[in-house]
């Protein structure tokens, strides 16, 4: 099934659809209010996911920009983010389990305790300048970053590191 839910809360809409293994599927979500909304596949084997979005101005006859959300796996007990300059930038973060996670933002900014409800998902804007940001105690959160502005739309998912990676030591000369 899929699901799309906006993250102001509120009901969304449920599909039910049937993907063969080995084959790529286009699921088309209709139209759906401007907003943020968080996509849900739940399925019996492995998959990979993403949702393309776009974005029309007002009397456009066509899309102006578009682009792929993809999927992200669940986060670490601290995940540093870097937030590229972009208009409109929100960290949106997911919350896939049945309980409530309470996590911490820590920007340039300050510190933020964010709630993240059991099934349910949250944003929070981010500067337009760019900036890193420290989400501690996210351990199971699946999180990505986007940008809206007129005629201008992008995101990236957050990816905790992969089972290869290792510190990098850099010795100065």
């Amino acid at each position: 099934a899929v699901s799309v839910v906006p993250e102001t809360g509120g009901e969304g809409a449920v599909f039910d659809v049937v993907l063969q293994a080995g084959q790529v599927s286009d699921i088309p979500l209709g139209e759906l209010a401007a907003g943020d909304y968080t996509v849900r596949i739940d399925g019996d084997g492995e998959f990979v996911a993403a949702a393309r979005t776009a974005t029309r101005v007002a009397g456009d006859e066509l899309p102006s920009d578009f682009a792929w959300f993809p999927a992200s796996l669940p986060l670490l007990d601290e995940t540093l983010v870097a937030v590229p300059q972009g208009p409109g930038a929100k960290l949106h973060l997911a919350n896939p389990s049945d309980a409530d996670v309470e996590a911490s933002l820590v920007a340039e900014g300050g510190e933020e305790a964010i709630t993240v409800p059991a099934g349910a998902a949250v944003s929070t804007a981010m500067p337009a300048s760019g900036g890193r940001v420290l989400i501690t105690g996210g351990a199971g959160l699946q999180a990505s970053v986007s940008f809206s502005g007129e005629r201008q739309l992008a995101a990236f998912a957050v990816q905790p590191p992969g089972p290869l990676d290792s510190p990098i030591l850099i010795y100065p000369r």
